[in-house]
């Protein structure tokens, strides 16, 4: 009896012991679901695989990027057969349409992991109350979708971004291939001289001076794609060659000033141009480029003597320079174009 009051004596404190280190399990596996940064949210919301559809670009007309380097705003241009985009802020420039068409493509293609809560723990573990960029995303109804890019993952490769217009969900993505957050607005600016591209070219011609009579060179598209110069069928790389130097100009400074003196002297400039460029596209849009003679001097603007020609394109706000070594290209030879006769082929 003796030995089972001592055995009851020492059960009864391990019995305690025990409760407590449960309790203590208990409370610690609570603390640490409730802390938890991943809380996977289980809703209608896990059946997308994408983050967007393509029917959710169709009718976007502007895009804001917030990043670390600045605030960048773009509007589309209204109308405009080549679907283009211009810089709103912070300086009103033509947009590269490359850069927003390949951002474009990589919000389509953002695939879901997983989904979890928009609640106050995951938006500060995910670092999307600090985050790495913004896109704010304007349709023709003016209602916005921003999304926010959180934390990047670097051992899966992954981030997480929210959506304002789906306030009870953060997405957790493959990262974003692009680097959004460097972007900066000498990678916005679109710096070509010429909206078409060869391939959209239905025909060329070049005046000397302003458009009237003869054109001092001229090219078309025949009815097989086939290039044509008054009558003779061009040689295609030949053509093309010079065609898509001339149509990847690049300009060195847009005129983007405007002042009671600059908009005088640019006008003067663009009323006697040495040469005139038009083109019309395969949708039938004409556009005109004229190219003035070599400049002495742009008020407010410091420009070297006779180095540089002004150019104004009729679809474009602001004039352009380029050096006037560049010129040669607006004086193509209808014969260096030329096929080769066959039997100079074999000599």
């Amino acid at each position: 009896m003796a030995n089972g009051t001592i055995q009851a004596q020492i059960q009864r404190p391990a019995n305690w012991l025990m409760g407590i280190f449960l309790l203590i399990l208990l409370l610690a596996t609570g603390i640490s679901e409730f802390f938890q940064a991943p809380t996977e949210q289980n809703t209608e919301l896990t059946r997308f695989r994408t983050l967007f559809t393509k029917e959710d670009f169709a009718n976007i007309t502007e895009l804001k990027l917030r990043n670390r380097l600045g605030d960048f705003h773009f509007s589309k241009v209204e109308n405009d057969p080549y679907s283009r985009w211009n810089m709103v802020l912070p300086k009103r420039f033509p947009a590269n349409n490359e850069v927003l068409k390949k951002l474009f493509e990589t919000l389509k293609d953002l695939k879901i992991r997983k989904i979890f809560s928009y609640d106050p723990i995951n938006i500060a573990n995910f670092s999307l109350d600090a985050p790495l960029y913004e896109i704010t995303l304007i349709g023709t109804d003016g209602k916005k979708k921003v999304l926010s890019f959180g934390l990047v993952n670097p051992i899966d490769n992954s981030t997480y971004v929210s959506n304002s217009a789906e306030t009870e969900a953060i997405y957790h993505i493959d990262a974003v291939q692009s680097d959004l957050a460097s972007l900066d607005m000498t990678d916005f600016v679109d710096s070509h001289i010429f909206t078409p591209k060869s391939a959209q070219v239905k025909t060329l011609k070049i005046y000397r001076g302003s458009v009237s009579g003869t054109p001092a060179f001229q090219l078309q598209r025949g009815d097989r794609g086939e290039w044509i110069s008054r009558g003779r069928e061009l040689d295609e790389a030949k053509t093309l060659q010079w065609m898509d130097e001339l149509l990847l100009l690049k300009t060195m400074l847009i005129v983007d000033k405007s002042t009671p003196e600059l908009d005088d002297s640019v006008q003067k400039l663009i009323e006697s141009p040495q040469f005139t460029l038009e083109i019309e596209d395969l949708n039938e849009n004409v556009l005109t480029w004229s190219v003035s003679n070599s400049i002495n001097s742009l008020p407010d603007v410091r420009v070297e003597k006779r180095a540089y020609v002004l150019i104004k394109a009729s679809n474009r706000p602001y004039p352009c320079l380029i050096h006037k070594d560049q010129l040669r290209l607006f004086q193509p030879r209808e014969q260096d174009m030329r096929k080769l006769p066959i039997n100079k082929i074999f000599y």
